[in-house]
């Protein structure tokens, strides 16, 4: 995931493409939802610097997310999701 301009968020898909997705952000709350049809929506923490966890659903589909802020080649940080083994 990339949180690059407001009111939306880009996802590199498993084939190596990326979407940009509309994304509805409350900070307040500490809650977002994702696409037009807000079948995917999460609350989300930062337990510790540059650590997200995400917990909701994804297309009606129970998700926990743990991600990292890693730098990239480019300037900036980026968050990447690295899940456990046993959830790969």
């Amino acid at each position: 995931m990339t949180f690059q301009t407001q009111g939306s968020l880009s996802v590199e898909l498993m084939i190596g493409s990326s979407k940009k997705v509309p994304l509805a952000l409350d900070l307040k709350s500490r809650r977002m939802v994702l696409g037009k049809d807000g079948m995917s929506a999460f609350s989300f923490q930062e337990p510790q610097p540059a650590v997200l966890i995400l917990d909701g659903q994804l297309d009606g589909h129970r998700t926990h997310a743990k991600l990292s802020k890693m730098p990239l080649i480019s300037t900036g940080f980026h968050w990447i999701f690295n899940p456990p083994p046993e959830d790969r």
